[in-house]
């Protein structure tokens, strides 16, 4: 009696050609035949930093991040009986599964993963080949291998090993371990990411139902596309899964595909919650009528602050009138504190101040605006920008100013130094155009080593995206500013441009700055107070002749006569 695994539904109307799926289905097994025993899963989550349930990709976080998830799902009709060209009725209806599994990156580049299905089958309607009931299926261990990562694309390599612990006949897993080597390739532009999957399900052994179905080594090729809707929040996504048998390419019982669509929301820096929904659109074992998937994975991702580096905070601005972030980050070794030894409160924002200095740093009121992925100042960001360029011309006593670049630990340290650089690049360059001598100048970027918290949420991410002014050089009230050069070429087009010789401020606008200066006068030399004094025994350069020193109003130190009476006890102390 052959028995098809499934289809009722043929979606000839779907985009799917590509697939090369065919939309006929006649694939057949027997309740004793070694076939019984396929893992029907067409599904299997893998826990990987996306959102595309089943699909992995040629990223990580940094070492020590963990992600554990607990799946639930349920398939209507996986498995269905025909028998010559007719459909006889279910032989599994009702499928409910539940995935647990946990991914752990060990580096930048390698992640391992080790996952277990627990199945709930029912409404069986052909009683002589019924698999009701409940059973664990095949656990599953692997990872993969990020070997590339690009700014745009990415490639991998991923391997999982699947090990017999399913109940015989239940349609849940395989008597003989089966491995599943991946290619993953990753792409991404702006908000979108596109991950693919391309390898082989390898059985070492045929499952051969001695009538249409030959379940051996298949080409599996999975392809999905999300998309950030909400940033850092909301994302939304569409998946293709298909498989095609080697020993059978274009049997219809042997190829397998379905599409599911997917939203995603990140409710928490530690949880993401995922609903997925969709149909098979082949006749292939394991395709259903209907499959929603659900999924609470938990995540703690990991970042490393080395001793020897900034430690920032975040405060809000109480006086932004855009409900913006002031990011501020002092060295260690340069902080200065109030008496209790707390850093001290930073002074509220005056109305249409966008900057402002704080000892040995510049302020802003809003933080500096990007296009996304890239080194391109948005607009918004200019008056920030004028208002510094406006605030150092004004200022001689600002000698050097560091424009530091940080980026998140998200992607590779290559890519996160690169971007950096050209962020503050990008700043260097609009001040130079704001006339800004170019000497006063200097900036550099620190990629990813210097996040904002070490916590790894999706605010903390955000903020370590910064930009961060230094002060390196200021002079002090008893030094004399240098005079620049003013005629200058701008170094990215050869046009020749005047700078602006920065003036001293005034001491009405110098009041209360100085405060916030570290205190360093000009030191006193020692000699300056000393006298020129001669001694008897010595003879001056003009002629030798004897000085007297001159008179001293300073009392006489010679000790008193020893009968004059001792001073009391109180003035002896």
């Amino acid at each position: 009696m052959p028995a098809r695994v499934p289809r009722r539904f043929v979606a000839r109307s779907l985009p799917v050609l590509a697939l090369a799926a065919p939309v006929a289905a006649h694939a057949q097994t027997t309740p004793t035949a070694p076939g019984t025993d396929a893992d029907l899963d067409i599904v299997r989550p893998v826990y990987a930093p996306e959102i595309l349930p089943g699909i992995d990709v040629p990223s990580n976080w940094r070492g020590g991040s963990v992600r554990a998830g607990l799946s639930l799902q349920y398939t209507n009709s996986p498995l269905v009986l025909y028998e010559f060209e007719r459909e006889v009725g279910d032989v599994i209806q009702h499928r409910f599964t539940a995935f647990a599994g946990v991914s752990v990156d060990i580096s930048r580049a390698f992640t391992a993963r080790v996952s277990l299905p627990l199945y709930y089958q029912t409404g069986s309607t052909v009683p002589r080949y019924a698999a009701d009931g409940i059973s664990l299926g095949d656990v599953a261990v692997g990872g993969h291998w990020a070997f590339l990562r690009k700014p745009v694309f990415s490639m991998g390599l991923s391997v999982d090993l699947t090990l017999p612990t399913s109940r015989s006949l239940f349609y849940a897993g395989e008597r003989i371990p089966k491995l599943l080597p991946m290619l993953l390739f990753g792409i991404d532009v702006g908000r979108v990411r596109i991950a693919s999957n391309l390898g082989a399900n390898v059985r070492f052994r045929t499952l051969d139902t001695q009538d249409d179905l030959r379940l051996g080594t298949e080409l599996v090729w999975n392809t999905g596309v999300r998309v950030n809707v909400i940033k850092e929040r909301l994302d939304v996504g569409a998946t293709i899964y298909s498989r095609f048998g080697f020993s059978n390419f274009f049997g219809a019982g042997e190829s397998t595909g379905e599409v599911l669509g997917t939203i995603a929301y990140t409710a928490t820096p530690w949880l993401v919650v995922e609903l997925s929904g969709g149909r098979g659109f082949t006749q292939g074992y394991g395709s259903s009528d209907l499959r929603v998937f659900g999924q609470l994975r938990f995540q703690r991702r990991r970042l490393e602050v080395g001793e020897d580096m900034d430690e920032g905070f975040v405060e809000e601005d109480p006086n932004a009138g855009q409900g913006g972030l002031q990011f501020n980050v002092r060295e260690l070794t340069g902080l200065r504190t109030d008496g209790e030894g707390d850093l001290p409160e930073p002074d509220p924002w005056e109305e249409g101040v966008l900057a402002k200095q704080q000892g040995d740093r510049i302020d802003i009121r809003y933080a500096i605006q990007f296009k996304v992925g890239t080194a391109e100042l948005l607009p918004e960001s200019y008056p920030t920008l004028d208002f510094i360029a406006d605030l150092m011309n004004g200022d001689a006593r600002i000698g050097h100013l560091v424009i530091e670049g940080h980026a998140s630990p998200e992607g590779t340290f290559e890519n996160n130094y690169d971007l950096s650089i050209k962020r503050a690049a990008s700043i260097w360059k609009r001040l130079v155009e704001q006339r800004v001598h170019p000497s006063r100048l200097s900036y550099r970027g620190m990629g990813e080593v210097v996040p904002i918290d070490a916590t790894g949420g999706i605010d903390e991410l955000k903020e370590s995206r910064r930009v961060v002014f230094k002060i390196s050089r200021q002079y002090e009230e008893w030094e004399t500013p240098p005079q620049y050069e003013l005629d200058q070429v701008y170094p990215w087009n050869g046009e020749t441009y005047e700078a602006q010789q920065p003036r001293m401020p005034t001491a009405e606008e110098r009041m209360g700055l100085d405060e916030l200066l570290p205190s360093t006068k000009r030191p006193e030399r020692s000699e300056d107070t000393l006298k020129d004094v001669s001694f008897d025994d010595e003879e001056d350069d003009d002629g030798g002749e004897e000085v007297t020193p001159p008179a001293d109003d300073t009392p006489d130190e010679t000790p008193p006569p020893a009968d004059a009476p001792a001073p009391d006890a109180e003035e002896a102390q």
